[in-house]
């Protein structure tokens, strides 16, 4: 079999990421509407010094997870009114809207490697460290026809 994206596994889908307007309004809303748990998980990130659309930025959100059993629900409130991907997703799709599917991998870069070498027309949209070195994410475009893909590399764990 060839080396490529196609014939090799993708991980197991970690979480799907929507941008809303007031995290606490939407966890009501998604308990109410369809019976989902309350979040389980909830903090605020300050992200600095990160590259997006070729530009550094700086900005805070809240992000809040909510477990689905085999998958999560993300969260995520944009705080302030800093450029981000994710202040641009209310403000350019109209609202809130889902944002993203995420997968945990090794190695972005040889992740990014490897579909490069498949000539997958992609383009890293989004790329941030982790605060306190936790690890690494970047939001691609082009990995699959017409969702923006989430990979997170986490730092290892000194021993």
């Amino acid at each position: 079999m060839s080396d490529n994206l196609l014939t090799r596994k993708y991980p197991n889908l970690n979480h799907v990421g929507t941008v809303v307007r007031d995290i606490d309004q939407a966890e009501r809303d998604n308990s109410n509407r369809f019976g989902l748990s309350a979040i389980a998980s909830r903090f605020t990130l300050h992200i600095e010094n990160a590259l997006y659309q070729g530009k550094t930025v700086t900005f805070s959100a809240e992000f809040g997870f909510i477990e689905l059993g085999n998958t999560m629900l993300e969260l995520i409130q944009p705080l302030g009114n800093d450029p981000s991907p994710y202040l641009d997703a209310l403000q350019e799709r109209g609202g809130e809207n889902t944002h993203h599917l995420a997968y945990l991998v090794p190695s972005i870069d040889e992740h990014l490697e490897m579909a490069h070498k498949s000539n997958a027309p992609l383009s890293v949209l989004f790329d941030a460290k982790l605060p306190d070195w936790m690890g690494r994410y970047v939001y691609v475009d082009g990995l699959v026809h017409g969702v923006l893909i989430e990979l997170m590399e986490f730092a290892q764990q000194q021993k």
